[in-house]
């Protein structure tokens, strides 16, 4: 008997071009739009579902990593401080920084809807910015990375942990701080170490804080 060697080779199950040929069908069914998406949602999900933890392995970062994040270089970060600034142009960082730090804080707060992602999963500035959606970790991103390509060389991401999560961005104006949540409309400004101990004193909690420059624990779990 003549044993058969089946080829080691990878077997491709989508057909190339159906995806549309399928809508086609769907649509001669009676489908309706929304009943298509709500399909095409339930079966998306359930593909992340299955490889969460792949996904979720790839997309961890250490400490040290976390830095990365904050990209005040990126094109779209860039462009999107340009449209900022325009108002203030010619932009001089003692004079308008503060107002152009609010006005980078409305379009975050406005015009990035919160949303929590079915898994861990940062995303990119331009990910951001073409989906208007965002969880509140990479609101702040976004934020701090504006304010950094800002010439604000204070701004922070600042991350408090208690059993849950809550992220800030945090910077200083002359002798003035503030710590902005992104994905709330608070604001709260004073002395630094008035603010810090407003938000996060007493408790058993972790808090640190980081931008592309350095990494900085603020309060320890006991």
């Amino acid at each position: 008997m003549v044993e058969l060697k089946i080829p080691d080779m990878p077997f491709i199950k989508r057909k190339k071009g159906k995806g549309a040929a399928v809508s086609k069908e769907a649509k001669e069914e009676g489908e309706t739009a929304e009943e298509e998406l709500r399909r095409k949602i339930a079966l998306y999900r359930r593909i992340i579902e299955r490889y969460r933890e792949i996904i979720e392995k790839a997309e961890t970062k250490t400490v040290t990593e976390l830095r990365s994040l904050i990209v005040p270089n990126d094109p779209v970060i860039i462009k999107l401080k340009d449209e900022i600034l325009e108002e203030f142009r010619p932009y001089i960082f003692s004079k308008h920084f503060e107002a152009a730090a609010r006005k980078a804080y409305e379009f975050v707060l406005e015009e990035v809807a919160n949303e929590e992602l079915p898994v861990d999963f940062w995303l990119e500035p331009r990910d951001i910015v073409e989906l208007r959606a965002a969880d509140e970790m990479d609101k702040a991103v976004l934020l701090c990375s504006l304010l950094r390509s800002m010439e604000c060389d204070s701004a922070k991401v600042i991350v408090e942990s208690n059993g849950e999560r809550h992220v800030f961005v945090g910077f200083s104006v002359g002798k003035k701080y503030f710590l902005m949540d992104p994905a709330h409309r608070t604001i709260i400004d004073g002395r630094r170490e008035d603010v810090l101990m407003k938000r996060f004193g007493g408790g058993n909690k972790q808090v640190y804080e980081f931008n592309d420059k350095e990494y900085d624990e603020i309060v320890g779990g006991e």
